[in-house]
């Protein structure tokens, strides 16, 4: 009887055991898939602020490539002028 006894008792430890890891498991698998989105988002944001500063910039390089071309086509025309009036 005592070692029937100590087979049911040392199977009843193996049960809680297993659904102690099997509810840690849980647990942890919980907190992977939170920290996973977290990250996720910050990606996203990260990206996000990336492409939007691609955007400014190259935004703002074709701005200064036009004032550059406007600024040298006066020049040009100031020294045309300039000759025009030396002649």
């Amino acid at each position: 009887m005592s070692a029937m006894k100590r087979v049911v008792d040392g199977a009843a430890a193996a049960k809680a055991r297993y659904n102690e890891t099997k509810v840690a498991v849980a647990e942890t698998r919980e907190t992977v898939k939170v920290k996973a989105a977290d990250v996720s988002a910050s990606v996203n944001e990260k990206s996000s602020n990336i492409k939007e500063r691609l955007r400014r910039y190259r935004s703002n390089a074709a701005q200064k490539a036009e004032n550059d071309t406007e600024e040298t086509e006066s020049n040009e025309d100031f020294a045309d002028s300039e000759q025009r009036r030396a002649s």
